[in-house]
């Protein structure tokens, strides 16, 4: 029998082809819910439990669970765990760039941030309110910020998360809307923010319907994201607001445009270890395309 030598063995075995690697997901996956009242909170809640989903975001803007559960965080946290839920995230619109409310959006923020930390939250999901200016409508505002409003933006938004952080160990990010991404504000906000302090929650959704590619704002913003939103977006899908045609809607996942797929391995990829959300449509839906389309671990 011929006696191969140690030499010629790691040679060989050198040459075979590598072992596929399996990449093992880091990031949670669940949802956006909320809802106006306690009552139908509680209702999102049942029904992200019964679409087996377990972690969740929700928004101030409509019902304040900060103000609702500030002085019983006991029986929420109770109420989620029954239900086998995690409070991820809070997303909250703010005059963050007007001066004169400083102290107040500060106060504010740092109420957030000892609610999160009591419940077991981790980011706050912030939405910019530009300042009002004489003779431009609110919904022209975008169009008009200015260098001073992006300056005290930033100056705000930094000391936020600093606070934020250190008192709470709780993070802030943008989350640019379709309107924001369209005026250009994305990286005019990032740029005037530190990242040390300030993050960074993009919605795919949003960004392609502003006219942004999400795989390019994924890799040149990766190392500030904290969470994202998955939603698709169909350019081409007609229909009509205020008697009005419109071209261009968001739809459920899988039906547009998006690369979901190719999005969800970039972020195994890169080790990403925050939050991924899907958001619009029915909640068996977003978790059936997260769970089975997308092969995502839900637990």
């Amino acid at each position: 029998m011929k006696t191969v030598s140690r030499r010629s063995l790691l040679q060989w075995v050198a040459a075979l082809p590598a072992w596929p690697q399996t990449l093992r997901q880091k990031f949670r996956a669940g949802v956006c819910a909320g809802s106006r009242d306690e009552a139908g909170f509680l209702k999102v809640c049942d029904s992200c439990a019964q679409a087996g989903l377990h972690h969740f975001e929700t928004s101030g803007a409509g019902l304040r669970l900060v103000e609702l559960y500030g002085g019983r965080v006991a029986q929420l946290k109770d109420q989620l765990q029954k239900r086998r839920l995690d409070l991820a995230g809070y997303a909250q619109y703010s005059h963050m760039s007007e001066p004169a409310k400083q102290q107040e959006v500060l106060q504010l923020h740092l109420q957030i941030g000892r609610f999160l930390h009591d419940v077991g939250g981790r980011y706050i999901t912030q939405l910019w309110i530009p300042p009002p200016k004489p003779g431009v409508p609110d919904d022209q505002l975008l169009k008009h910020v200015t260098a001073e409003d992006y300056r005290n933006f930033g100056r705000q938004a930094n000391e936020i998360g600093r606070r934020l952080r250190n008192e709470f160990g709780v993070r802030i990010g943008y989350h640019p809307e379709q309107e924001d991404v369209a005026a250009g504000l994305v990286d005019r906000v990032m740029e005037a923010t530190d990242p040390r302090y300030f993050d960074f929650v993009p919605d795919v959704g949003h960004l392609t319907a502003g006219g942004l590619d999400p795989m390019q704002v994924y890799k040149r913003y990766r190392s500030r994201i904290i969470a994202t939103h998955f939603r698709d977006w169909d350019p081409n899908a007609a229909w009509e607001r205020d008697g009005k045609p419109i071209k261009g809607r968001f739809v459920p996942l899988g039906q547009g445009v998006i690369p979901l797929r190719a999005l969800a391995s970039y972020l195994e990829e890169t080790s990403f270890d925050g939050q991924v959300n899907a958001e619009g449509g029915q909640l068996q839906a977003n978790y059936d395309y997260l769970a089975h389309t997308l092969s995502l671990d839900m637990s």
